[in-house]
């Protein structure tokens, strides 16, 4: 992880093909969830946003997550912020 090395989603989920359906169905839960509680605002159609816009090598990681990140109005109004999802590796 501290080696500078540019890397795309595939390689820390070698293992299990089914890992980029884990990883939108993630995304779109966590927006339903903020979308039901107000606490950010996206495009109404932001799940075929989010399979148009996904790209494998807009992530970083942490100790215990990949944080998948969206550009400004991929998938959100710019005032929403860079759209970013943990998720748990």
């Amino acid at each position: 992880m501290k080696t500078g090395t540019q890397f795309k989603l595939d390689f820390i989920y070698t293992n299990d093909c089914s890992y980029l359906l884990f990883i939108l169905r993630e995304i779109v839960k966590q927006i339903s969830f903020e979308i039901e509680n107000g606490t950010n605002q996206y495009f109404d159609n932001y799940c075929e946003l989010v399979l148009d816009n996904f790209k494998l090598d807009q992530f970083y990681l942490t100790d215990n997550e990949v944080i998948i990140f969206f550009q400004s109005y991929d998938i959100a109004p710019y005032s929403s912020g860079i759209p970013s999802f943990a998720i748990p590796r």
